[in-house]
């Protein structure tokens, strides 16, 4: 087998490998988003169906973790390329921990079925939105191998924060004018965390990019240049 025939072998492992971690963000990300739009409209069917439907995304991952460890195995990778293998492994967990938290909102959902008005939907909203675009972001900075841009979308996670805190003081306005809205309330403020850490997961993305890029923790740097 010639030099040139096992690069080319190579590089369409590691291409296969992009390319299955962006189909399972997608997913997960299109679950989270469903999910949302299942609170807004009391859709209860899709909201069951994004509960019945999290094998799918658990299965992306056993299967990112069996392809990269067939490419440690057979490929040897160093330098950069090994660390990019390592990142796909992390940030895979952390996209299945996107799907879990579209199956908790959608669990959530189903116990407020019966609730009419639902106080700051519309701030979860635009919050939803909010990582929704540094999801997306972080997917990109990583496969372009763009460490710049992930300190960026980093850093834009105290806006996510700071929505939170919109909602919780939202939320706790209604629970304390009237008792009877503490239970949904309640839920709605979980939904609220969940998305929060969300955001939490997408900074995991950005620093493993950082990582993969510099060889280097991403704290060791990351506090100095965001300044």
């Amino acid at each position: 087998m010639s030099i040139e025939h096992i690069v080319r072998a190579y590089d369409y492992d590691l291409d296969t490998l992009n390319k299955k971690i962006l189909k399972m963000g997608i997913l997960s990300l299109d679950n989270l988003k469903l999910s949302i739009q299942c609170m807004i409209n009391k859709d209860i069917s899709n909201a069951s169906r994004i509960i019945q439907e999290d094998y799918i995304i658990d299965n992306m991952e056993k299967d990112i973790e069996s392809f990269t460890v067939r490419i440690l195995a057979l490929r040897k990778p160093v330098a950069q390329d090994l660390r990019r293998v390592v990142a796909c492994l992390k940030i895979s967990a952390d996209i299945e921990r996107l799907g879990d938290y579209a199956v908790s909102i959608a669990k959530r959902i189903i116990a407020i079925k019966n609730v009419h008005k639902l106080p700051a939907k519309n701030l979860i909203l635009a919050m939803l939105q909010r990582i929704e675009e540094m999801f997306v972001n972080s997917l990109h900075a990583f496969l372009e191998s763009n460490s710049v841009q992930a300190l960026h979308i980093w850093k834009q996670d105290e806006d996510v924060d700071d929505m939170y805190i919109d909602i919780l003081r939202n939320l706790l306005t209604y629970m304390i004018e009237d008792v009877r809205n503490i239970g949904h309330c309640t839920q709605l403020l979980f939904i609220a965390k969940h998305l929060e850490r969300a955001g939490d997961h997408v900074k995991n993305i950005c620093e493993m990019t950082y990582y993969m890029v510099h060889g280097q923790s991403f704290q060791l740097e990351s506090n100095e240049t965001l300044k």
